[in-house]
């Protein structure tokens, strides 16, 4: 009884605190609601992610402009660092947990399922092998596209992204809920990410949700407004690239002769940069 009272307080002191998802999903996961029998996914997605043209929100908005130049002129000599153990193990058993959340936020009902075709690879909208599960966002005026992890529509809050992150214990520590500055400051990329998706899909909010791999399954969560200034600056980054790639006039450089970004720059091997 009293452990009951106890969720039923933390979940009531969540809702006060103005969080979204962690009472619904604490509250979801607080008796193992999910159903008896289910599937998760494990996915290879090991090898880096091959230049096709488009800038895509959970890799290029925070490169400099000469990088991304290359990226779009010389894409077979880009050359990204290769995974190492830890990071191959990390993303590996991540899709599989991310797979998990994605069930137990559709069986809640607080994500639409995306319908048609994908705006970002073409392929029909489904759950059945070869189809895109995940709902899609492109604009062809910035060749920036992606696939966002959800949509969701909670009753009481609306709608807005939804990005779902897995994290060691360590990196989750010291940061509180709905803390944007700090999250900001820790994942840059993150936040550039979830810009990048809002701007080009017209969503107006975020919320990423991070979960601790390990126990106590320590949960985060941020909630991120649309940055009008800092997407129009991205978008003006863009802009610059694409008119530089046809007019053939590399941007300036990002780096110095001998840096350490310009031994893992993805174009090492392209820039006239010296790397040693």
């Amino acid at each position: 009884m009293s452990q009951d009272l106890d969720a039923f307080d933390w979940t009531t002191k969540s809702v006060l605190d103005g969080l979204v998802l962690t009472p619904l999903f604490h509250a979801y996961l607080y008796d193992a609601k999910f159903p008896p029998k289910f599937t998760v996914t494990f996915e290879r997605h090991l090898t880096p992610r091959q230049p096709d043209g488009w800038f895509h929100p959970s890799t290029h908005p925070l490169m400099p402009e000469r990088m991304l130049y290359y990226y779009l002129t010389e894409p077979e000599r880009w050359e990204p660092e290769p995974f190492e153990f830890a990071g191959a193990l990390s993303v590996t058993m991540g899709t599989a947990t991310h797979d998990f959340m994605e069930m137990c936020a559709y069986d809640l009902g607080i994500l639409v399922k995306p319908t048609g075709t994908c705006v970002c690879c073409g392929r029909p909208h489904g759950f059945k092998k070869g189809e895109c599960r995940e709902p899609g966002a492109s604009d062809s005026r910035v060749m920036s596209r992606g696939h966002m992890d959800g949509v969701l529509d909670v009753p009481g809050w609306g709608m807005g992204g939804f990005e779902f992150k897995t994290s060691n214990q360590r990196k989750l520590y010291g940061i509180d809920n709905l803390d944007v500055v700090k999250f900001r400051e820790k994942w840059p990329q993150y936040y550039a990410q979830v810009q990048n998706y809002m701007h080009i899909t017209g969503l107006r909010r975020f919320i990423v949700f991070f979960l601790g791999m390990g126990f106590p399954w320590e949960t985060k969560e941020f909630v991120i407004e649309y940055d009008v200034f800092y997407c129009t600056t991205l978008e003006n980054k863009y802009l610059r690239v694409l008119e530089a790639a046809k007019s053939g006039r590399r941007p300036d450089p990002c780096c110095a002769p001998r840096s350490a970004l310009s031994k893992t720059c993805c174009a090492r091997r392209i820039c006239d940069i010296p790397v040693i």
